[in-house]
């Protein structure tokens, strides 16, 4: 999954679709699926960050998600990209 930062914060669209997640009767589905967040924008703060992560890591244990990390460039992407081979 993935968001643009957008006002220091994920997207509004973005936000939406996690409370559309949240009520959909599919979301056990979610359940032992690993999850990549992106976040991406230009150059986001640590409190930024942090919050993104903090959201990303609620979502995956409410879900039963296996929350693999975020990333905000492309050496953090490459990085977590690795992980999608083994």
């Amino acid at each position: 999954m993935g968001s643009p930062v957008y006002w220091h914060s994920m997207t509004g669209q973005f936000r939406t679709l996690l409370d559309r997640i949240y009520e959909s009767t599919y979301k056990h589905q979610l359940k032992g699926k690993d999850l990549y967040f992106i976040f991406q924008g230009a150059a986001p703060s640590s409190a930024m960050l942090e919050a993104g992560s903090y959201t990303m890591g609620i979502f995956c244990r409410l879900f039963g998600l296996d929350y693999k990390g975020m990333a905000t460039n492309m050496r953090e992407a490459e990085r977590l990209g690795t992980n999608l081979l083994k």
